[in-house]
């Protein structure tokens, strides 16, 4: 578990020792080379990074073929690499070692490990996810925001107190965006969009609902960045 929890650590202990352990990979002031290979094509070194995406992907494909849900799976192989050769494994792979530190921290989460050690390990992934662009994640073969978005039921609020707070229930302020139904309307969007769908792409008007629901409060909150409600 010490271990474990060192792995982030180990790889950078803060978002500028990132940026060094990563230099070649991300220049100063995000402004990031043209083609920078984040799918890791063709890298082999500690790993062999395609091997590895051949993996994840045929495990997905097997899995959503017996039971209609996705699966996500670590090897005993990846492990032994982000506990012993960190380092090597971002700079080799960035975003496929971002994609395999989020299952093993849900690992850590899920286990028998301390709420502690699981806190420790989440935080290191957070500082992690904030050293790339969300499109830059978003556009990688690696299904990172897929592997979040299965294991999001870990962070659903447990009981009626924390709802309220959480989701908003019965908010609306002065800036008239009803973040209730705001927050149903994503939800539909985000479900759309797992479906394979483009933004803004629907099969009929009432499709269309979620996403013109988002584009009106994202259309009040541009216009009053301060937030008044």
């Amino acid at each position: 578990a010490a271990a474990a929890g060192e792995l982030a650590r180990d790889g950078a202990d803060d978002a500028e020792e990132d940026a060094a352990l990563l230099a070649g990979v991300r220049p100063p002031s995000y402004d990031w080379p043209a083609f920078t290979n984040w799918d890791c094509v063709g890298v082999k070194g500690i790993l062999d990074w395609d091997s590895l995406y051949e993996m994840t992907e045929s495990t997905w494909k097997e899995s959503e073929g017996r039971s209609g849900d996705v699966e996500f799976a670590i090897s005993d192989e990846v492990i032994t690499a982000l506990f012993f050769h960190p380092r090597e494994a971002f700079k080799e792979c960035p975003l496929g070692t971002l994609y395999f530190l989020v299952l093993y921290t849900y690992e850590m989460m899920s286990g028998p490990r301390s709420k502690e050690e699981a806190t420790e390990q989440a935080q290191d992934l957070a500082r992690h996810l904030r050293i790339y662009p969300f499109f830059v994640v978003a556009a990688a073969r690696w299904p990172t925001f897929e592997a979040l978005h299965h294991f999001s039921k870990f962070h659903a609020p447990q009981n009626p107190k924390a709802i309220e707070h959480t989701l908003c229930v019965g908010v609306k302020g002065p800036s008239g965006i009803d973040w209730n139904n705001l927050q149903k309307a994503a939800q539909l969007w985000g479900a759309e969009q797992l479906k394979g769908l483009d933004p803004g792409e629907a099969m009929s008007e009432h499709d269309a609902a979620p996403g013109l629901t988002l584009k009106a409060a994202a259309d009040i909150i541009y216009r009053d960045p301060q937030g008044k409600g």
